[in-house]
């Protein structure tokens, strides 16, 4: 018996895989010739775990002289093909050597990894020739293609329309732009196929509050943080108390609310004699990073420190300053410091008041990665 061993490399072609060999063999005995030469095999795969396979051996056997086999295989796939798999051989073939006119062919291979790309492929294969030869063949290869037929394209994803079910009045944006009903919002949604990211309704609810407007008009009461800047078509709220109210005509309204470094705005519909309440969402931490052991400010973050100081409002800032944990305890608590006051000079040379921008304590961040612990967090809080 002869063990061979072969490297093989296949490209895709189709549901084609075109496999070329080096063989190496050496003779288990002395009676058995070592053998040099190289081989090939093309496949098909007309179902998604079986290939059809035409093989293809040749070469120089010492002292026996030239050598040539080829035959057919059929390749069974026990796994499926996004797997990695274990397949079962068989076939048969003519040998043109003296005294071996043909043999049969069994084996088994292994594919290490998922149909889809490079996969090694580890089989063997023992060939028995009647009244011959007969030999076990080791391949070592690496298998390049499509296991099976193509998969079928994906479907068009199909777009839903937005349903709203809140009685009232919805808001429908571009290119219709206008409060309608709820039933007449659920056929325009539907015409359109659209779908809204966010849903803006006026429901009964809430338009119908326990203090009336008055006849002609209609009221809306704007809550938030003292900090914040609120204006309504261009006139400013006093939000000293949390919270302030405006009388206004039916119809449109546009509220703009900036402060702790966030702007928000929205299109409110009013109605005569109803109240409409809007509540402002707080705003979020900013996250500054910085290099490894630097606590230096890029471009990019002066950057983002100017649009949170644009933003600010009447917000106070609490800047806290974190590390990643590389490197020794003093080191870290010094470079958190520095990083904390970086930002916060930056902020105040940025335009915010420096009674509003206070440095605070250090903060870890376990569950962050290393990248997002190397930082200063500008915290916004309500002012004492």
């Amino acid at each position: 018996m002869i063990a061979w061993v072969a490297l093989a490399l296949a490209a895709p072609r189709g549901d084609l895989e075109v496999a070329v060999r080096q063989v190496v063999g050496f003779g288990a005995n002395r009676d058995i010739p070592t053998l040099v030469g190289v081989g090939g095999s093309i496949a098909y795969a007309p179902w998604k775990r079986f290939q059809l396979e035409a093989a293809i051996d040749g070469g120089g056997r010492w002292g026996r002289g030239a050598w040539f086999g080829v035959g057919p295989r059929v390749r069974w796939f026990l796994g499926p093909p996004e797997k990695p798999a274990l397949s079962l051989l068989a076939g048969g073939g003519i040998e043109i050597a003296p005294g071996t006119p043909g043999f049969v062919a069994v084996g088994a291979a292994m594919d290490a990894l998922k149909s889809e790309g490079p996969r090694p492929r580890l089989q063997f294969e023992y060939l028995a020739s009647p009244g011959g030869e007969s030999r076990g063949l080791l391949s070592v290869g690496m298998q390049i293609g499509r296991r099976g037929p193509p998969p079928p394209p994906e479907p068009e994803p199909v777009i839903e329309p937005t349903r709203v079910d809140a009685r009232g009045m919805v808001w429908v944006p571009d290119p219709v732009c206008q409060w309608l009903p709820t039933d007449e919002a659920n056929a325009e949604l539907e015409r359109l196929s659209l779908q809204l990211p966010e849903v803006h309704v006026i429901s009964e609810a809430l338009l119908r509050g326990p203090d009336r407007a008055g006849d002609q008009a209609a009221r809306l009461f704007v809550a938030g943080s003292p900090g914040d800047r609120v204006t309504v078509d261009g006139v400013t709220l006093d939000l000293a108390e949390g919270y302030a109210w405006t009388d206004l005509p039916e119809g449109r309204a546009d509220v703009v609310a900036t402060g702790g470094g966030r702007t928000l705005s929205w299109p409110v519909g009013l109605a005569d004699g109803h109240v409409v309440w809007l509540v402002l969402d707080g705003p979020e931490a900013t996250r500054i990073r910085f290099g490894p052991g630097s606590a230096v400010l890029t471009p990019e973050s002066r950057a983002r420190i100017a649009e949170v100081a644009r933003l600010a409002g009447d917000w106070t800032f609490d800047v806290h300053g974190s590390a990643s944990p590389e490197g020794t305890e003093n080191v870290n608590r010094d470079l958190e410091a520095r990083r904390a006051r970086a930002v916060a000079d930056a902020l105040i040379a940025a335009g915010v008041a420096a009674e509003r921008v206070r440095v605070g304590a250090s903060r870890a961040y376990p569950d962050l990665s290393p990248e997002d612990q190397r930082a200063a967090v500008i915290l916004p809080v309500e002012a004492p």
